[in-house]
């Protein structure tokens, strides 16, 4: 049966009267019940093929498959950038408790060492504080030239990146501080 739906044509006896002056057979009575705007070689096929269907799905396959690397890459990204922050933000800390202790660099010095362990598998100290295993911290003090009560004062953090090209990552942050005179 054809995919156009067909209703019959219960004419009367005047109407067929009409329909036969008018040049029109009974048989034409099946009239369609809508028109479609295709071809008629369109109309009769009623879906996709087989290899439509694979076709469509190789290639909504690669689509995914490429989204989905695109958003780990993102993701990825993203946990590199958030550990990058946190590393500038503990060297700024670190620097700002050493300017905060510039009256007595020594002491400081002496408590930080104590209370930091050193790490000798990896650069630097450990941070004393929990949740910050995977950052190391070291500090320097140097006396720049032709610059008397001055220290440059340089901090260095490192964050281990197993999954990079560099196993630590490192950010420094230095400056010139002026050193109160020692008596």
């Amino acid at each position: 049966m054809s995919a156009i739906l067909f209703r019959r044509c219960d004419c009367s006896m005047e109407e067929d009267h009409v329909r036969r002056a008018a040049g029109v057979s009974m048989r034409s009575s099946r009239l369609p019940l809508f028109h479609s705007p295709f071809p008629r070689g369109l109309r009769s096929r009623r879906g996709a093929s087989l290899v439509e269907t694979v076709a469509a799905i190789g290639l909504l396959a690669v689509a995914m498959t490429i989204l989905g690397q695109f958003m780990f890459e993102a993701i990825h990204g993203s946990a590199v950038a958030a550990r990058r922050v946190q590393c500038v933000l503990l060297a700024q800390e670190r620097m700002e408790s050493i300017i905060a202790n510039r009256a007595d660099l020594a002491a400081w010095e002496e408590r930080a060492l104590r209370e930091n362990p050193i790490d000798a598998e990896a650069k630097g100290r450990r941070f004393a504080e929990p949740g910050f295993e995977v950052y190391r911290w070291e500090w320097d003090f140097a006396d720049p030239e032709n610059r008397p009560g001055m220290k440059q004062i340089t901090v260095r953090t490192y964050w281990e990146n197993p999954q990079g090209t560099q196993p630590w990552v490192k950010c420094e942050l230095s400056t010139l501080l002026v050193v109160p005179e020692q008596n």
